[in-house]
Formats: structure tokens, sequence, C-alpha cells
């Protein structure tokens, strides 16, 4: 059986001739993590799935079987040359099956797909610093204007961003890795849900003037209506249900997990993951609790992630709540004042504008 892990990571074969020995029940151990530790991982916040021992009888086997310690050179990152069973076990269920995870099947070469679990495992060993941390939780907090809009304007109807404010820390970081790269110009297939705090937020665009779909352009957010397939040139951010592989560039998928009139997520599609196929749409009364009340009693129940990154932060001590208040209190009075200053402004009509002369 061709295990996929008989040489070191990145070794060439002149270089195995003197590599330690591996040991290829270790070796196999790793791969299936690699292959199956995302299904294990803990990626749903509502519902946490089973430990992967309890679900792939080939972890359970190999588990009953080898008998550490293990030469880990070459096989995992894990900053030593031997550990023991539990050790490797805990370093793998840490890797592959916490809040971020990866799925390798679908690479058809064993050399891209040692490279990408090589590079996810050095990746997950990188941390924030203190600013960037305290930087990411501003972000959040200032963030969040549907929760303005929730308050000023209750009885219309908008696509919030609840549950998915996270994306922002994937925009910022996304904006910057571009510009350094000397990446001039990016397109943002942007969808409805979150499209205004992404506008508002991170891309500092003035409130007043959104009603002006050119302002929108300027700020590098095409038109994404749903369900449309003219995405082949963007990169960017999905709706869970639009997806459908086509085109180039990064997708960043937000799953709200149901399409509002079916009860589930696993319901709209034929497939594990909700960018796997496209599913079906959702009805424009856009409250799912109707459709899964159980679901939504448990998210109701949730603080906001902006609030609880900001806990987690003064927690570790790296912020106060002082300073939390003082950055929400300083957001909601800018947008009080873009919203006073809304009143007179009027954007140039773009449509309708020929008389009939029938």
């Amino acid at each position: 059986m061709d295990t996929g892990r008989g040489k070191p990571r990145g070794e060439s074969p002149e270089a195995t001739v003197h590599a330690p020995q591996v040991d290829h029940g270790l070796a196999r151990l790793v791969t299936v993590y690699c292959e199956h530790g995302h299904k294990a991982a803990q990626i749903n916040p509502l519902f946490p799935g089973q430990a992967l021992l309890d679900t792939v009888p080939e972890i359970q086997a190999l588990v009953q079987t080898l008998q550490g310690p293990f030469t880990t050179t070459g096989l995992l990152n894990m900053g030593k040359e031997e550990a023991s069973l539990e050790e490797v076990l805990a370093y793998l269920n840490h890797i592959y099956c916490g809040p971020i995870s990866i799925e390798t099947a679908q690479l058809q070469s064993q050399e891209e797909r040692d490279w990408f679990a090589r590079r996810f495992e050095e990746l997950k060993k990188e941390t924030f610093t203190t600013e960037e941390r305290k930087h990411l939780s501003k972000l959040l907090l200032e963030s969040q204007f549907d929760h303005f809009l929730a308050t000023k304007f209750a009885t219309v109807k908008r696509y919030g961003g609840e549950g998915a404010e996270s994306m922002m820390g994937f925009f910022h970081e996304l904006l910057k890795l571009s510009a350094y790269g000397g990446i001039s110009d990016i397109i943002i297939g942007m969808p409805h849900r979150g499209r205004l705090n992404l506008l508002t937020g991170l891309l500092q665009l003035p409130p007043e003037v959104h009603g002006d779909q050119r302002n929108a352009d300027r700020a590098g957010l095409g038109d994404e209506p749903s369900l449309s397939l003219s995405r082949r040139e963007m990169a960017g951010d999905w709706g869970k249900e639009e997806f459908r592989g086509v085109g180039w560039g990064i997708h960043l998928i937000v799953n709200n997990q149901l399409g509002y009139h079916h009860s589930g997520g696993e319901r709209g599609r034929s497939s594990l993951y909700s960018s796997d196929i496209v599913q079906w749409g959702h009805n424009e009364l856009g409250e799912p609790f109707f459709t899964n009340p159980v679901m939504y009693k448990i998210i109701r129940a949730r603080k906001s992630i902006p609030d609880t990154y900001a806990e987690h932060l003064i927690a570790s001590g790296l912020m106060t709540q002082r300073r939390v208040s003082d950055i929400k209190t300083s957001y909601y009075s800018k947008l009080n004042d873009h919203l006073a200053n809304a009143a007179p402004v009027q954007p140039p009509a773009t449509n309708l504008q020929a008389r009939w002369q029938g």
C-alpha cells in the first residue's frame, strides 16, 4: 500500500539515502489524518462533531497496533525528533481537527498534497502579535454597520453579516498581502450579506453615498446578484448557496448553514461542504427562524463574534473593557454623524430618466 509518506516530506530521492528510517505505520497514520481530519474539525460552532478516532476505523486499527516512541523527522513538524503515540495523536488532532482544517484529497499530485500539508503545519504554528490581535478586534468591532441599521430602521429588510464578521480579518490580510505583492487592482464579487459592513468598515466608504453604485464600483465591489453566473473574472466572497467553483482567484464562502426554505445546510447539497456544489436558493422573507427554530435558538443565545473575540482579549489581559466600550462609542458616534449628513445627499439618478412619449 502506498502510504504517501514513504519518504520524508520535501526530500529528493538522493537525500533519502541518508534520511532516518521512516516508520511506515506512523506515515500511514499521518496520511489518514491529513485525508480525513477535516471531517472531525471543530468548524461548526453550533454542533461539535465526533472525534476522528471514533469515526475512521483505520485510525482505530493503527492506534491499536502502533507502538512508540517514533522518529518524527521528515513526517511531522513537531519541533522534536522523537515522540510517543499520545504526543503524535495530540499533535495531529491539533493540526487537522481544530477550528481550521484542510482537505487535500482532490489534489492529484502526491507532491502537492505533501507540500500543502507541510505548509499548513507551519502556518498553524504562527501566531498574531499583541498589536495584531488588538487591531483585529478593533476591525471587527467597527464592522457592524448592519447592527446600527437594525436600531435605526428596525422594520426595513436587510441582509446582515451577523456570524460572519470574521471575514473582515480575511479581507484585511488579503488586501495587505496583495499590496505587498505588487497587486494594484482587486475586483471583489461580493454577495449582499455582509456587503455593507465591508464597505463602511474596512473599505471606509461613507454610508451616505451607498446609494450611488458608482461609489461601490470605485471601492472595488462589483455588483453580485444572487445566483448570477457572471463571476468568472471575480475573486472574492460568496454566499454559500451561490458557489459553483467557476473562475479563478480566491474564494471566501460564508456558510450560514441553511438556505431559509430547507431545514439544514446538509440537505441543500449533495456533498459535505458548501464549497463543493451550488445549493438551493432562499425565500425573500429572509427569516431562518421559521425553517430551523432549533438551530436559531442556539444562535440567538450566542454572543457576536466581535464581542466574543474582545472578551477573549480582555481575559488574556491584552485589552480592557473600557477600551472596547470606547471603540464602540466612537464607531456609533461616527455612524450617527454620517446619518445626519445622509438627508441632503442626493446621488445622481442613473435610470428611469427618459420620458414616455406615447
